[in-house]
């Protein structure tokens, strides 16, 4: 909500770990389990905001976005894509990361899905 974005750095880049207004913002949000759910599922989940007046808003979520009934949009799972990628343990250049898409992106023209494993 703060830096307009949430992946792999927002949970390990220190500039976010440590940045004091995330910090003062968490402390304001309360995580309540409900033990009758099974909690390897995403969904249903249920948001309550309570406001500074004491009214409450409140948002069921059934699905996550990037779930089938919420999909992303090509933009953003490519995005999405590419971040991973910048993200991963063995450092994947830019070049080898627009390969890797236009292979995934047009599969069906290819003659042998074990190219794909070429492009590294």
């Amino acid at each position: 909500m703060i830096n307009d974005h949430l992946d792999i750095e927002t949970f390990t880049d220190r500039k976010y770990l440590d940045n004091q207004e995330t910090l003062n913002f968490s402390k304001k949000i309360t995580m309540l389990k409900n033990k009758e759910l099974d909690e390897k599922v995403l969904t249903p989940q249920v948001f309550t905001v309570t406001l500074k007046n004491n009214k409450k808003i409140e948002i069921k979520l059934d699905n996550v976005y990037g779930h089938p009934k919420v999909p992303l949009s090509e933009k953003e799972y490519l995005k999405k894509f590419e971040i991973c990628c910048q993200s991963s343990k063995k450092k994947i250049k830019t070049n080898k990361v627009d390969q890797f898409i236009d292979f995934i992106l047009n599969v069906e023209t290819k003659s042998n899905i074990t190219d794909l494993f070429k492009i590294t």
